[in-house]
This record gives C-alpha cells, structure tokens and sequence, in this order.
C-alpha cells in the first residue's frame, strides 16, 4: 500500500487533505491490479489527531484521460 496527500487547506491550527491510497489486489486466478482509493481528511492540529475522513470512491483514469470517482 502507498499514499499520496495533497493539502487543499491549510491554517494555523487544521489541515485539510486529499489522500489518494493505492493498494494492489490479488485474487485467484487473475492478475494483480492496482486499486486506488480517494479520501477527505481533516487533521486537527491542537489535538493532534484526525477529526474528520471520508472516503470518496475509487479513483478511475480513463484512456482518454477522464477521471472519475465510483
């Protein structure tokens, strides 16, 4: 498993994120195959933990460079 973080927000005491999780599947009898998955996450900085994250689907790159979220 990899992850990429992209700050969108940042202030004083809070940073928002994009978190792009890339994880590769194995299944019997089929190639493996990368899955990458988009998170929103909130990091307090006064707590210093993680206050908020939600997942928005899976990343999808198509040919014609199009990218979508399932």
């Amino acid at each position: 498993m990899k992850n990429q973080i992209v700050p969108t927000k940042i202030t004083d005491s809070q940073l928002e994120a994009t978190v792009y999780t890339t994880q590769k599947l194995n299944y019997e009898d089929e190639e493996d195959k990368d899955t990458v998955k988009v998170f929103k996450i909130t990091y307090d900085g006064q707590t210093d933990k993680l206050s908020k994250i939600k997942q928005q689907g899976v990343f999808e790159m198509a040919i014609d460079s199009t990218i979508s979220f399932d």
